[in-house]
């Protein structure tokens, strides 16, 4: 079975819908920012008790 593209045309956008398209694009980047910083401050306080439980072994 061979893959066939649609047969109609596609509905073409809105000012509005890509004006809320852009909005939401926008606010996804500010929740990546945060998860981004969210990560690093966990990576950092993980990496900080790693070692000093390898401190503790030796």
């Amino acid at each position: 079975m061979e893959f066939a593209p649609p047969t109609r045309r596609a509905k073409p956008i809105t000012k509005a819908e890509l004006r809320r398209l852009q909005a939401s694009y926008a606010e996804s980047s500010q929740y990546t920012e945060t998860h981004k910083q969210e990560e690093d401050e966990e990576r950092k306080k993980i990496d900080a008790e790693f070692d000093d439980q390898i401190d503790q072994l030796l």
